[in-house]
């Protein structure tokens, strides 16, 4: 991507993106989302041969403290918190050719509660009461820290569907 000012010399900056490797042997495989700030991505921590989550800060984000702040904090607040139902961070460090912030987490086997909603249409009230008592349960733990999530809605909340038939929110 070049840069936007008219005034700067052309430079070029690099993104990490499918292929890469990251810091403690992390290869990104595919995206698997976009947000404001940053973008998931499918990964392998290739000496364990085990699929993550990779979580990355835009390049773009680098300059604006907030945005660092904001994402420093997301980071810490995951890993402070031990519960079942919330996901764990693995790992999280900067990419030494660009710069880019980003942290591994474990990779989730499911779909998020909006595709459960537009692929099945209303909860049944039994089903909904599990999930929710397990939404509820993340959002204890993290209370008990002192972190307020600040977004919970049906996209940001994964369902896991276990053998056995059971899930977990």
């Amino acid at each position: 991507r070049e840069s936007t000012d008219p005034t700067a010399e052309t430079q070029v900056i690099r993104t990490m993106g499918p292929g890469d490797f990251l810091p403690g042997k992390l290869r990104l495989i595919h995206k698997l989302g976009q947000g404001g700030f940053g973008a998931v991505y499918e990964g392998e921590q290739v000496n364990l041969a085990r699929r993550v989550a990779v979580k990355i800060l835009k390049s773009e984000a680098l300059g604006d403290p907030d945005i660092l702040s904001m994402f420093s904090r997301e980071m810490q607040a995951i890993a402070a918190l031990d519960s079942p139902n919330v996901v764990r961070i693995l790992q999280a460090d900067h990419a030494p050719d660009t710069g880019e912030l980003f942290y591994a987490m474990e990779l989730l086997k499911g779909q998020t509660l909006r595709d459960l909603i537009r692929q099945h249409g209303r909860v049944p009230a039994a089903r909904a009461g599990g999930l929710i008592r397990d939404v509820l349960a993340g959002l204890a733990a993290a209370h008990e820290k002192g972190i307020i999530h600040r977004d919970i809605k049906p996209h940001n909340i994964m369902v896991e569907h276990n053998p056995g038939g059971s899930e977990r929110a």
